[in-house]
């Protein structure tokens, strides 16, 4: 994946889910932990948690593992994020992420059911237009990030969990907009041999050639929980093409680069 960069997103901001059921793939669905009271809201996926005015920190108490996201003041207005996570005696600090002030972010950390099989946890940043996700795992004795998302979507509406390769795992399947032009894209994130791996969807030189292409946004790449497919989208001239792939193998996989 090309990372995206996460003070451009926050410009672009100012300026402007589970296992697999029989019929359809499930949304992220949060744990929320706030105070060691635990909340599940498993009934309204679609509902994502808010974290408790005035709260100085946000607390997981996972399987294993201890997450925590602090929000303190920057001098100027602004807020920072820190976000660390102990596990096996050890703790280590995640993510730090500043909000200037009047930006509209805000910050939250809970706890999903399962990812990989493994207990797993989500920080996402919220903006007056979009979200950042970033999803972690306990796994191997420690803190693994497992996959991210970001676009106009909300872990609630564009994250999701389904197991399209049949092997019995669920893969992490997230749909992706690139908020500067509208493109959109999947990444699909597994575990394998101890190690996360991401995918992107790369093969389709059989529908449109690199020397074909007139700009990214020619292709939409899309989950659809409802067909559990993969909706690719090539828009011609001639016509438009879509494919419904409902496994991977136009997909290449790699060690995730974290």
């Amino acid at each position: 994946m090309k990372k995206y960069i996460i003070a451009a997103a926050a410009a672009l901001a100012i300026g402007m889910a589970l296992s697999a059921c029989a019929k359809e793939g499930e949304a992220i669905v949060p744990i929320i932990i706030e105070g060691g009271a635990e909340q599940q809201t498993a009934s309204t996926p679609e509902v994502t948690p808010e974290a408790a005015p005035d709260a100085a920190a946000q607390t997981v108490e996972g399987t294993g593992y201890t997450a925590t996201l602090t929000e303190d003041t920057d001098g100027d207005g602004g807020l920072i994020y820190r976000l660390k996570a102990s596990a096996g005696g050890n703790e280590e600090e995640l993510m730090e992420y500043t909000a200037g002030a009047g930006d509209g972010i805000s910050a939250e950390v809970y706890e999903i059911d399962d990812l990989f099989g493994f207990p797993a946890f989500c920080f996402e940043l919220s903006y007056p237009m979009g979200s950042e996700r970033t999803y972690y795992i306990y796994a191997n004795g420690g803190i693994l990030k497992a996959g991210e998302g970001f676009g106009f979507e909300s872990a609630a509406d564009g994250d999701y969990r389904d197991d399209l390769d049949g092997d019995g795992i669920e893969e992490l399947i997230c749909n992706c907009t690139y908020m500067a032009d509208g493109v959109e894209r999947v990444y699909v994130f597994r575990f394998r041999d101890g190690r996360v791996e991401e995918g992107e969807l790369d093969k389709y030189e059989d529908i449109v050639s690199e020397e074909e292409l007139d700009g990214a946004g020619q292709i939409s790449q899309r989950y659809d929980p409802d067909l559990r497919a993969i909706v690719f989208t090539y828009y011609a001239e001639d016509g438009d093409k879509t494919l419904e792939l409902k496994d991977y193998e136009r997909f290449t996989f790699s060690a995730y680069e974290v």
